[in-house]
C-alpha cells in the first residue's frame, strides 16, 4: 500500500510503501541510516520482473508490516512479483500492479490529531495556529510523484546540492483556485520523500478546512485540507 494514504492501487517506482503480512520472526528492526539496508533482522523483500530479481530498500521491519522503498528499477514495468525471504527462506510471491504515478500526501502530528504535512517557508506545520494566508509559500510532503531529473540509487537520499525535480508537473488547487508551483522533486536528505514547493493564491474563501487537491499526471492524490486565512 501506499504509505502515505494506505491505498492498494499501483505502486510508482521510488515511492515509499507498506507491505502488510505475517513475515515470520518476532522483534522489529529499523534502518539505522542511508542508504537504506536490503534486510533487517534476517527479512528481505525481493522484486521480480522477467528474469531480473532486486531485493528492496527496507525503512522498517516488523512481525505484521515492513516499509519499504519501491526500487526505482522498475520503472516502465506495469507489474512485478513480489515476495518476503526470512534468513533464505522464502514466502509466497504476489503480483504488485504498478503504475509512473501514485501520489499520497502524508500526514503528521500526534495519532488522532495527525494533519496534512503542509509546511510554510520557516519549517513550521500549517495548523490552526498558523494559517495559510494569500502569497504564502508551502511545503507539501507527500510520496508517488514519478520519475525525476538525477535520480538517486534505489535506498539512497537524494543530493543536498542537485536537486532531484519530477519530469511531470504536478497540479495543485487550494479551494478550487489553482496555485503556483514553484518546486516539485524529492526532498533532499530524504528516501522516496518528494516535496511541493507552492504559493497560495489570491482570492480563497477563508476557512477551517479549505480542501488541498494535487494531481500528477492525471491522477490525483488524497484530498487533504488545511486552514486558509
Amino acid at each position: 500500500m501506499n504509505a502515505a494514504t494506505f491505498a492498494s492501487s499501483g505502486m510508482a517506482p521510488g515511492s515509499i510503501a507498506s507491505l502488510f503480512g505475517n513475515f515470520g520472526f518476532a522483534s522489529p528492526a529499523q534502518a539505522s541510516g542511508v542508504p537504506l539496508p536490503t534486510a533487517l533482522a534476517g527479512l528481505s523483500v525481493q522484486f521480480q520482473f522477467g528474469t531480473v530479481s532486486i531485493d528492496a530498500p527496507l525503512f522498517y521491519a516488523s512481525p505484521e508490516q515492513i516499509n519499504l522503498q519501491i526500487p526505482w528499477e522498475l520503472a516502465g514495468q506495469s507489474s512485478a512479483n513480489i515476495r518476503p525471504i526470512l534468513n533464505g527462506v522464502a514466502g509466497a510471491m504476489q503480483s504488485l500492479g504498478l503504475a509512473p504515478f501514485s501520489p499520497g500526501i502524508f500526514l503528521a502530528g500526534p495519532p488522532g490529531a495527525q494533519i496534512a504535512a503542509i509546511l510554510d517557508s520557516s519549517g513550521q506545520l500549517i495548523s490552526f495556529t498558523n494559517l495559510a494566508t494569500a502569497g504564502k509559500v508551502l511545503e507539501i510532503y507527500c510520496t508517488g510523484l514519478g520519475l525525476v531529473t538525477n535520480p538517486p540509487a534505489s535506498g539512497s537520499a537524494a543530493s543536498n546540492t542537485t536537486l532531484s525535480e519530477t519530469v511531470t508537473t504536478p497540479i495543485v488547487t487550494i479551494g478550487g483556485v489553482l496555485a503556483k508551483v514553484l518546486f516539485s522533486g524529492l526532498a533532499p536528505g530524504t528516501v522516496g520523500e518528494y516535496q511541493v514547493n507552492i504559493q497560495v493564491p489570491s482570492g480563497l474563501t477563508p476557512g477551517s478546512a479549505v480542501p488541498l487537491v494535487l494531481s500528477i499526471g492525471g491522477v490525483p492524490a488524497d484530498t487533504v485540507t488545511i486552514p486558509v486565512q
